[in-house]
C-alpha cells in the first residue's frame, strides 16, 4: 500500500511490541459511546486496558441489578455509587466519588483516575434530558457530570466491604449487591426510598 508520497508503507511485526507513534484514534468506550483518545502503546495494551474497562462495567450492572431489585435509579445515586465505590476499593480498583451540581439536585457518581466515568444511575435523568444515557454508564464525561467535585460522605461502606471480604472472598457482584441491597431496605423512612419502576 503506497503512503502520500509514493513509497511502499512497511509495517512493523507484532513480536517486536514497538509502541506507536502518538496518534488520535476514534475508540468506542464500554458503553459504546465515541471519545478521542491519544494512543500510547502498543495493540496489546490496549486490548487488556478494553478488557478491564468491560470487566468493571459488566460488575457495575450486575452490582446495580442485584441492589435495585428491578426498582427505579431515580434519586439513588448515592446509594448505589458510595457502596459501589467502597466494593472496587476493596476489590483494588482506584475510584473517587464526585458529585455534580445539576441545579435544582446534586448527582453523585464514580471517577476513575483516568477521568473516565462510572455512572450506576445515569438513566435516572433520561425522561428530562435529550442524552439519553444506559442505566450504567461508563465513558467520558456527559453532561451530568460536568464539573464535578469530590463528594465526602459514603465513607460508612468502607467497613462492611471488609467485613464481607470475608465472607465472600471475591466480592462478588451479586452477593454483595444483595447485602447493600437489603442494608439501604432497613435504613429509616426517608433515608432512601425503593420505588417501583413507571412507566413515562
Amino acid at each position: 500500500m503506497a503512503n502520500r508520497t509514493g513509497s511502499q508503507r512497511t509495517s512493523q511485526p507484532r513480536e517486536q511490541g514497538k509502541h506507536r507513534a502518538l496518534a488520535e484514534h476514534e475508540r468506542q468506550t464500554a458503553c459504546g459511546r465515541s471519545a478521542k483518545v491519544v494512543v500510547t502503546s502498543c495493540t496489546e495494551v490496549k486490548a487488556g486496558r478494553q478488557l478491564e474497562m468491560s470487566e468493571l462495567l459488566a460488575y457495575a450492572r450486575e452490582f446495580r441489578e442485584a441492589v435495585l431489585q428491578g426498582c427505579s435509579s431515580e434519586r439513588m445515586c448515592a446509594a448505589l455509587s458510595a457502596p459501589l465505590h467502597a466494593v472496587l476499593h476493596a476489590r483494588g480498583t482506584a475510584s473517587e466519588l464526585v458529585v455534580s451540581d445539576l441545579g435544582e439536585c446534586e448527582h453523585v457518581f464514580l471517577r476513575l483516575p483516568d477521568g473516565l466515568v462510572l455512572d450506576p444511575t445515569a438513566d435516572q435523568f433520561n425522561p428530562f434530558s435529550r442524552e439519553k444515557l444506559p442505566g450504567v454508564y461508563f465513558g467520558a464525561p456527559a453532561l451530568i457530570h460536568k464539573d464535578a467535585i469530590p463528594w465526602p460522605g459514603g465513607q460508612e461502606w468502607h467497613q462492611l466491604m471488609r467485613e464481607l471480604k470475608r465472607l465472600y472472598p471475591a466480592l462478588d457482584a451479586a452477593a454483595v449487591g444483595r447485602t447493600v441491597s437489603l442494608t439501604l431496605r432497613k435504613l429509616p423512612p426517608g433515608l432512601c426510598e425503593f420505588k417501583k419502576v413507571t412507566e413515562r
